[in-house]
């Protein structure tokens, strides 16, 4: 911010146009009217321009072209949001490392030599573990797994809690940059470069944030890359019990310290009634860090190991895990936490207006099988109905952000589940809903309840987007059918990164998915599926064709929940049972600046019970193309 007596100076800062001060505006009662920006993934050593430092342009943009029937009110940015990744705390610049420490240590004013951390050999302060030297603390003395595939992304991993409040000041603002960036040996010369090109850009970031109201929800990077992975992640760092792991104190101590700054400056933010309201956990823990005045009993907190108990009840404050995962033999299952743990979940609503803004957690509540490289159940079955719990009305339109998008192509990810029961799942980032038919569907099913859903995701640092169509007669995971069917159409659009382009995001960018190798997977029908909450049993629920037909039906219906592709002009077996919910995923592809013909989605009819038959007479009740007029 500024504090200059010069009105040009401060309007350079804050302002726009005549504006010396910063301005934003609540979104409008039109949908129409609506603008959102959304977007992850913001490296400050990530090549090519920052995607953030856009937003200014875009708010200034709106001002340059209003009118009196299109007033700045209605025209510009109404939302940001930020939907994980707002920094990245594992891979980062040696350069930036060198500041973050600096600043960290002195913005805190703590006991010198600084905050000791434990699992960690002396000297253990953060000022004597040097940029590009903390490969394998990372690795080894904490567990983490983001530099198993480059050890080098995890070599300036940030560990001190000065150094995690320092690089969120550093990400939005240019106030505490030094003329020079500091220089490490060995260190990488474009990276540097790279760094130095997005702190050019922090002048507009810092103004666009002043000027937009702003949403966030964290990711992994804000912790470590591949947090809360899968149970053998779990293992590496939390330990398990009845099995050899044991927990790593260096770790539990890097995520308390990434935690506490994402409540600080992201989690307040979003929820300030969580960190105000008597009692609440967000206030407790302000209290804890800041201590009591005049109650010798209740020091805050100073990074020193005698303090220990005070930073034991903060990490219990802010969901840290309690103790270690339960053990594999006793199935799904997920690590333990405080009752009283902040919740960073939230939802928004504006009186008068016909939407509503859910922001999903799915990193702190996620569920385990019992095979370690399995991939997690994002959002476990109970912190799926808190987060997403059953409207009484339902309002018009639900924007719901889930930081890893939901919607993906099924053929690719029915590729990755066969390919992590082969490889190492940190190699494949095994972490995609569907991965996990269970949790996929019961998602599926608390967002049928609601009639228009825009997903919004980010976290694989490609944009695209998808159209479902949704039926359900009895969502998964509810004990009966409802009195009349669901219906719910579904957008997810998923943005590319802000600053960490990946490597088809060019060729998506300017084409679309025509551009990718085996373009023809997808499609623009993608897969219309059938689905059943248990597994289908041969010649009693379904038959083989009488025309013939291959095997590969079996695996699907040997599946909980049971599922069947009946994607029009495609052969299938016959079904005797009806379906229980319907989903249809189709792509919006084409070419880029050229008109795409899009189809519109057709929802299933509602489904009617067959009429009595036997195994060998019988008919599907999964029609090829049910279809009712939208």
């Amino acid at each position: 911010m500024s504090c200059d007596e010069d009105d040009e100076v401060r309007r350079q800062v804050l302002g726009f146009g005549d504006e010396t001060l910063p301005s934003f505006a609540l979104p409008p009662g039109d949908l129409s009217r609506l603008r959102i920006v959304h977007g992850s993934c913001r490296k400050l050593h990530g090549k090519f321009n920052d995607g953030l430092a856009t937003v200014g342009y875009l708010i200034d943009k709106a001002r340059a072209e209003s009118t009196a029937e299109d007033p700045w009110s209605l025209i510009r940015p109404h939302l940001l949001l930020l939907t994980g990744d707002q920094i990245y705390a594992d891979d980062v610049a040696d350069s930036v490392l060198a500041m973050c420490t600096d600043f960290g240590d002195t913005l805190l004013g703590w006991p010198v030599p600084g905050e000791w951390l434990p699992g960690v050999p002396l000297p253990n302060w953060p000022t004597a573990l040097p940029p590009g030297t903390r490969t394998d603390l990372a690795l080894d003395a904490a567990g983490f797994t983001g530099g198993l595939k480059h050890p080098e992304l995890a070599k300036s991993h940030l560990m001190g809690l000065g150094e995690f409040l320092a690089m969120y000041l550093l990400a939005w603002s240019p106030t505490l940059w030094p003329d020079e960036l500091p220089v490490s040996e060995g260190g990488d010369w474009w990276e540097r470069q790279w760094v130095q090109q997005l702190r050019q850009t922090l002048p507009r970031v810092r103004r666009a944030l002043a000027n937009v109201v702003t949403y966030m929800i964290l990711d992994d990077h804000e912790v470590t890359d591949d947090w809360n992975l899968s149970r053998d992640w779990c293992r590496r760092v939390w330990g398990e019990e009845e099995h050899e792991s044991t927990p790593k104190p260096l770790a539990r101590r890097i995520v308390t310290n990434a935690l506490l700054a994402y409540a600080l400056c992201q989690a307040w933010g979003n929820t300030p009634d969580r960190f105000t309201a008597a009692g609440a956990a967000g206030t407790q823990i302000l209290t804890e860090v800041e201590g009591s005045p005049g109650a010798p009993d209740r020091p805050g907190w100073n990074g020193q190991p005698y303090r220990q108990p005070v930073l034991d009840r903060i990490a219990d404050l802010l969901g840290v895990p309690t103790g270690r995962l339960p053990a594999a033999r006793r199935g799904a299952s997920v690590l333990p936490k405080h009752t009283s743990a902040l919740r960073y979940d939230y939802s928004v609503t504006w009186p008068g207006r016909p939407f509503e803004l859910i922001v999903t957690d799915p990193r702190t509540a996620r569920m385990f099988d019992p095979d370690p490289q399995a991939a997690p159940g994002v959002l476990s079955d109970d912190a799926l109905v808190a987060q997403l719990p059953a409207p009484a009305a339902a309002p018009y339109l639900t924007i719901v952000v889930i930081p890893g998008p939901v919607l993906g192509v099924p053929v690719a990810e029915r590729l990755q589940r066969k390919l992590t029961s082969e490889l190492n799942n940190y190699y494949l980032d095994d972490e995609a809903w569907a991965l996990r038919p269970k949790t996929y569907h019961r998602l599926l099913g608390r967002l049928a309840h609601r009639p228009r859903v825009l997903m919004l995701s980010g976290d694989v640092h490609m944009g695209f987007t998808i159209k479902a169509g949704l039926w359900a007669r009895q969502p998964y995971g509810e004990p009966a059918p409802v009195a009349t069917p669901l219906r719910s159409d579904i957008a997810q659009l998923t943005a590319s990164s802000f600053r960490h382009p990946a490597g088809h995001t060019f060729a998506l960018t300017a084409t679309g998915w025509r551009a990718l190798p085996l373009r023809e997977l997808f499609q623009e029908n993608l897969e219309d599926a059938a689905c059943w909450p248990a597994k289908l049993t041969p010649e009693v629920d379904w038959a083989f064709h009488p025309a013939g037909i291959g095997n590969s039906w079996q695996d699907s219906f040997k599946q909980e929940p049971a599922w069947l592709d009946v994607t029009a002009g495609r052969q299938r077996p016959r079904v005797f049972v009806p379906e229980h919910w319907r989903v249809r995923l189709r792509y919006i592809t084409g070419w880029r600046h050229s008109p795409a013909v899009i189809s519109p989605v057709r929802r299933p009819r509602r489904v009617r019970p067959p009429a009595p038959s036997s195994a060998g007479s019988g008919t599907s009740s999964a029609s090829p193309s049910p279809r009712r007029n939208a």
